[in-house]
């Protein structure tokens, strides 16, 4: 079962949304000031959750006559973010796409990095996704399909990754040890070929990005 979380960060592009969607998504959900952006697209949703600081009150009084809202306390321990993937996955998702999780808020982005780190910890694939990156983690070898005119970034996530490896790109590498500080493995390019990267142990945060 996938999931589309749409949170509060930096609006995606309404070609972006279509894309995610018309992918095939199970369960869409409204993470606070994303309710509005699903609202004006008139892209409908399953369910809208969070405490709704950041939403006009005329639109969380509409939402509540014509579905399911789960509003909490202003004054909480947990993002409206991470309420929605805690959703997602009691709900059955094994895989959840977060859009919106990007934007002006340095904070708000690591914590969402963060919740790449829950989901890999609850086996679900999580990744977060903008109209210029897609982000996810992996604890063990993968596969990148060729993206024309996108770069390529890895950086280790809590702790060394040993015997890195990298194939089928413009500047491969060979058994490193990735470090956080090195800026060895950023804006790498894709090739004609499929990617692959390949190490022993450790995470690793794969960034697909493009200006």
């Amino acid at each position: 079962m996938k999931a589309l979380i749409v949170t509060g960060g930096s609006a995606p592009s309404r070609e972006l949304l279509d894309q995610v969607i018309g992918g095939g998504v199970d369960l869409i959900i409204a993470a606070d000031s994303g309710a509005g952006v699903l609202l004006n697209e008139g892209i409908p949703f399953d369910l809208a959750l969070g405490d709704f600081d950041s939403l006009k009150p005329e639109l969380l009084e509409g939402m509540k006559k014509d579905q399911e809202v789960i509003t909490y306390k202003v004054n909480k321990d947990f993002t409206d973010t991470e309420a929605a993937l805690h959703e997602a996955v009691t709900r059955g998702a094994k895989e959840v796409i977060i859009l919106g999780g990007t934007g002006t808020r340095l904070d708000h982005l690591l914590a969402n990095i963060g919740l790449l780190l829950q989901g890999l910890k609850m086996g679900v694939k999580v990744s977060l996704l903008d109209d210029h990156n897609h982000a996810f983690l992996t604890d063990g070898p993968c596969s990148l399909e060729p993206r024309t005119g996108w770069y390529l970034s890895f950086l280790p996530l809590g702790g060394k990754v040993s015997n890195f490896t990298l194939t089928g790109v413009k500047y491969p590498l060979k058994a490193h040890e990735l470090t956080l500080g090195s800026t060895l493995t950023v804006s790498n390019e894709f090739t004609h070929e499929i990617a692959r990267i390949d190490f022993q142990e450790g995470v690793v945060l794969v960034i697909i990005s493009r200006d």
